[in-house]
């Protein structure tokens, strides 16, 4: 049988844009202010992937489903942009 890894791409995925904010904002403001963002972000990704699980009983898919919204809801405004370029 296979050995199955833990699902930690959302959390990774919800982490990346909080820290991509203070990397590029790093000189102007303090990294204690990205705690409390970061905090939030990863207790609504663990809230979906939890969400997710009871209602497919699957992990990996309830992964990939909060994946899924996790780059609706960051990226939207990219997303909307893109008929307009």
């Amino acid at each position: 049988m296979a050995r199955r890894f833990p699902v930690l791409h959302p959390i990774l995925l919800a982490a990346y844009p909080v820290l991509l904010a203070l990397s590029i904002n790093l000189d102007s403001f303090n990294p204690e202010v990205v705690i409390r963002p970061l905090i939030i972000v990863m207790l609504f990704t663990g809230a979906l992937i939890l969400l997710l699980k009871c209602i497919v009983k699957n992990w990996h898919r309830a992964g990939f489903l909060t994946s899924l919204c996790l780059l609706m809801a960051f990226y939207f405004g990219y997303f909307n942009q893109l008929p307009e370029t």
